[in-house]
């Protein structure tokens, strides 16, 4: 029996509380009391010589000093309150002639005990309360404990054990790789056997030789579970004389054999490599929805999630005139990706990016699967000679070129006739395989190379950007081969473009931004083409900000099945991505100008993200642009529409899709954060983490400022058991109002047009229009009402400015806001 020393993990707050699936937990003790409520599954709780059998709903607290032990179910979720003794004895000095009920009755549960625990576990999960509403949530929680099941300590169903059994048991625990006996305890102790042997039964209801196997067993499992020792090591380490003995006594206690147990209840581990193909594999993200059971009790309980509104307060003073600010390049904002090149056939597809161009700006489009077999490009003829046609392609690269909008070509995937083997991805079997012969492949790449050349002249496809892959990084998905196969690969396809013209614009790699910053696989790469002599016209990577949870933890809010996995970055970590990226080109010979190019981002890479269709993106988008604009050349959202057949999608309205538009064209809140972004001019004057301030040196100025609200602890670790198609706003961490109040000082006094432009909850996000309807089913009328009223709110009004302005707003959760001080001649 081991005593367990809690630190308290927040500072000076008297308390811990867990959410964690419990295996196995050896005889024990500790100077606080536990609060055990089963959420899902079953424990079996043993307390002296009581055991106690937990269901879902059940709760037990186990008192101070008590020695206890826990085993569980597999899948069980539990959540666990340590609360410290000496605080409890400080807040409620009654307390230490007392004692707490340990199993209350159905009766005491439906009182109130189940409410005030699953609402306080929701509270406590979702991280939203500073120190002193935490503190005041644990006296609160105590007072509701105190007056329903504190009770005399001499009434209590619990037996304390004295000094000297503890020693005895502690003596045990110490030694417990020897042989330990009745005969040699007697003696270690300076008693006869049969009082030491009564002594035993009278405390703990068990004979000695049981408890000593049991605790063995006990230790052992634990090891089996926590460790990865051989068995013949842990069987040794807690005083089995053989590993043959041991196997008996386990396959007798628990009818397997050690090993079999491992193998069934081991904790989720990872190797470095499959660390590395899971940090990748964010395509396969999976969402934990293992705490719904916690979140149906809140419903059933009627407990208040929601927080009453908080408010922070940003201020500061900003003379407006140009300083060192940087430019804020109209570039970042003018590439978006579509998901393939055949969604550029369909009609609302073309009419969305029309809209764009208009709205926002766009130049520049990207997309997946030029080469693919939908588009027939590639046949082989009955002799394998190479048969290629343009003519369907024609139909996308007209549609550009009419439309003065530039293709960013990404190169790939291969043809089904030209693949070396049949794996591919995406609900239209996206081939990611290497070619069976490369020559056929550079007759493919340089064969439509030339004829885009052909067709709309060298000038024009001078202008297009050319990039070979996508994600190579992600082996055994994207790429099935090894990097050196991919990077021959490369050096070929780039030499394949190049000799059609020498001065086309060839990009790479196309990464995920962990193959940069968490690997060695961008320095292997850059390694090699300045070795090749390849020069890059730009540096392109996708940023997702998502991380790999590397460190594995007995306790956490997931379950095992789920430990270790992703979780949310923190809110910063696009700009730090950025930057660090920026920081490693601009050491390599091989990128022209330096230049970074992200063709891939986006606040998840969850195709069903439900956070994708609300206010939160516009923050979320302005945020990001405006800190990260510094330290990289291009942003190239991903994606402009919901219309993204890469699997098999809903039929509902807002199903949390990658795009800035509905499959309908209705404009999300995302897209006009674009909008308002698209407004700035290129000088800033002034950047913060709130807004960024900029002018076109005519006099006039643009302020856009968002309220950007980070997620949850919940959310962050992808559990998504308290967001539904209708509540999708439980997730975030705050739910607080901005107030901003800056001094603008040094602005050249006259008449200003004040517009402000703002979207929120209320104006501009369709989503929660469609809420206000009832959620009503899709049709046209539908469709036609979000669309014409679901806009950002405009107001204006003339200000005279003599030499300073004040600017005061108060804004929304979410919200973002553009005001344009545009100067009036007289």
């Amino acid at each position: 029996m081991y005593f367990e020393k809690v630190n308290f993990t927040d500072g000076d707050l008297p308390y811990n509380h867990l959410l964690h699936e419990v295996r196995l937990v050896p005889f024990h003790w500790h100077e606080f009391i536990e609060i055990i409520m089963v959420i899902e599954g079953q424990l079996s709780v043993h307390i002296g010589k009581e055991t106690y059998e937990l269901n879902k709903e059940d709760v037990i607290i186990v008192p101070s000093l008590v020695r206890h032990s826990l085993e569980g179910t597999a899948g069980n979720i539990v959540s666990v309150i340590q609360i410290s003794s000496e605080f409890i004895n400080q807040e409620m000095p009654s307390y230490r002639d007392k004692i707490f009920v340990v199993k209350p009755d159905k009766v005491i549960l439906e009182s109130g005990i189940v409410k005030e625990l699953v609402q306080f576990a929701v509270i406590e999960l979702k991280g939203n309360l500073s120190r002193i509403e935490r503190k005041i949530n644990i006296l609160q929680l105590l007072v509701t404990l105190t007056e329903l099941l504190l009770i005399e300590r001499d009434s209590s169903e619990i037996e304390h054990l004295d000094d000297l059994m503890f020693k005895i048991l502690f003596y045990i625990n110490d030694n417990i790789s020897n042989q330990l006996t009745l005969s040699s305890l007697a003696k270690q102790f300076n008693f006869n056997q049969s009082y030491l042997s009564r002594l035993f039964k009278k405390n703990l209801g068990v004979n000695l030789s049981e408890y000593i196997m049991s605790y063995r067993m006990q230790l052992t499992c634990y090891d089996l579970l926590q460790t990865d020792e051989n068995i013949s090591e842990i069987s040794l380490n807690h005083g089995f004389v053989s590993l043959s003995s041991f196997n008996d006594q386990f396959k007798k206690r628990y009818h397997m054999t050690p090993k079999q147990f491992r193998i069934k209840n081991s904790r989720l581990e990872y190797t470095d490599d499959e660390i590395q193909n899971r940090l990748y594999n964010y395509i396969n993200l999976s969402k934990n929805d293992s705490l719904t059971s916690l979140f149906a009790l809140v419903k059933e309980t009627n407990t208040q999630m929601h927080m009453e509104k908080e408010m922070t307060f940003v201020n500061g003073v900003v003379d407006m005139v140009a300083t060192n600010g940087g430019s804020f390049k109209k570039e970042l904002i003018q590439t978006v990706g579509i998901g393939r090149a055949e969604d550029l056939l369909d009609a609302d597809v073309r009419q969305q990016l029309l809209l764009a161009q208009t709205d926002i700006g766009i130049k520049f489009v990207r997309f997946h699967g030029i080469f693919s077999d939908e588009l027939m490009v590639y046949h082989e003829d009955a002799d394998g000679e190479v048969m290629l046609n343009f003519r369907t392609i024609n139909r996308i690269f007209d549609f550009f070129v009419n439309n003065h909008l530039k293709p960013f070509v990404e190169i790939g995937f291969m043809p089904k006739e030209l693949a070396s083997e049949d794996k591919t991805m995406y609900f239209w079997k996206a081939n990611t395989t290497m070619p069976k012969d490369i020559h056929k492949w550079k007759k493919l790449v340089s064969g439509f190379i030339r004829h885009v050349i052909g067709r709309y002249g060298i000038d024009e496809v001078l202008s297009w950007e050319f990039e070979i892959w996508n994600e190579p990084d992600i082996t055994n998905f994207y790429w099935h081969g090894t990097q050196m196969d991919y990077l021959v690969f490369f050096k070929d396809t780039y030499h394949a473009i190049k000799s059609c013209h020498k001065n086309l614009k060839v990009s790479g790699f196309s990464t995920t931004s962990w193959a940069i910053t968490e690997h060695d696989w961008t320095d292997v790469a850059l390694e090699y083409i300045s070795k090749e002599k390849l020069e890059l016209e730009s540096f392109t990577y996708h940023i997702y900000p998502i991380e790999w949870k590397k460190n594995l933890s007995d306790i956490s809010i997931l379950p095992t099945s789920r430990k270790g996995l992703y979780h949310y970055a923190e809110p910063d970590y696009i700009e730090k991505m950025v930057k660090n990226i920026k920081d490693k080109i601009q050491q390599s010979d091989s990128i022209k100008n330096h230049r970074t190019v992200v063709t891939e981002w986006n606040s998840s890479s969850d195709l069903f993200d439900l956070i994708h269709d609300t206010v939160f993106m516009a923050s979320f988008i302005v945020k990001n642009v405006i800190s990260a604009y510094r330290h990289v050349d291009v942003l190239s959202f991903w994606t402009l529409s919901d219309i993204f057949p890469e699997i098999q999608l809903t039929d509902d309205l807002f199903y949390g899709g990658f795009g800035l538009v509905t499959r309908e064209g209705i404009k999300k809140p995302s897209y006009y954060a674009f909008c308002l972004l698209a407004e700035l001019t290129e000088t800033v004057v002034y950047q913060d983490d709130h807004l960024i301030i900029t002018t076109d040196r005519k006099k006039n100025y643009q302020i856009l400022v968002h309220n950007f609200q980070e997620y949850d602890n919940l959310y962050k670790e992808f559990n998504h058991a308290h967001i539904t198609d209708k509540e999708r706003y439980n997730v975030f961490k705050h739910k607080m109002e901005k107030r901003v109040i800056y001094l603008l000082r040094k602005i050249e006094p006259g008449y200003y047009q004040v517009t402000e432009k703002k979207v929120n909850q209320l104006q501009g996000s369709a989503y929660d229009k469609w809420l206000a309807t009832g959620a009503l089913e899709n049709s046209m009328t539908l469709e036609r009402h979000l669309k014409e009223t679901a806009t950002p709110a405009v107001s204006s009004r003339m200000v005279e400015i003599k030499d300073e302005y004040s600017l005061e707003l108060t804004m929304l959760p979410h919200e973002v806001r553009l005001i344009s001080l545009k100067y009036r001649e007289e």
